[in-house]
């Protein structure tokens, strides 16, 4: 019994990703796996199995295409959807054989900021979110309630 256990446990914890192993290759950041890796965070369900890599487009281009490759293989790579929108989740299609990339829809612009974001991606179909930003994401620095008025101050960086 203890021998099945052990298996199991081995089993169900052989397919989480570790950052490096989610990447997010495409025309404008290159197609090196080595340079397009994404971070390991906790969602907002509490999950740690969340992915997201950062980046900014260098130069517009309105012919966009990208794939998410998990486990530093390109065998396990995602891909295929051609209307690829942003700032919504959006499906890849795993396609280990035979695969195009996916097409961002609108392409992008120069000097804006992109997020890729995945939870736990499987070896199947899978949906990620592709948020396009005018700059850098704001960080909270501090958060307080007047406990007269009620009013709430969030005070940003």
């Amino acid at each position: 019994m203890l021998r099945l256990l052990l298996f199991l446990f081995l089993v169900s914890t052989a397919s989480a990703w570790v950052a490096n192993e989610v990447d997010f290759p495409g025309d404008g950041q290159g197609w090196d796996l080595g340079t397009t890796n994404s971070y390991k965070f906790t969602g907002p369900d509490g999950s740690t199995e969340w992915f997201r890599f950062e980046w900014t487009a260098p130069a517009a281009d309105s012919d966009y295409n990208f794939k998410m490759v998990t486990g530093n293989d390109w065998n396990k790579d995602y891909g295929g959807n051609l209307i690829f929108p942003k700032n919504e989740l959006a499906i890849l299609y795993y396609q280990p054989l035979g695969d195009t990339a996916a097409k961002l829809s609108g392409g992008v612009t120069n000097g804006k900021r992109y997020i890729f974001t995945v939870k736990d991606p499987g070896l199947a179909n899978t949906f990620i979110s592709v948020m396009e930003l005018s700059s850098a994401p704001v960080t909270i620095t501090g958060v307080s309630r007047n406990a007269g008025t009620g009013l709430i101050t969030i005070n940003l960086n």
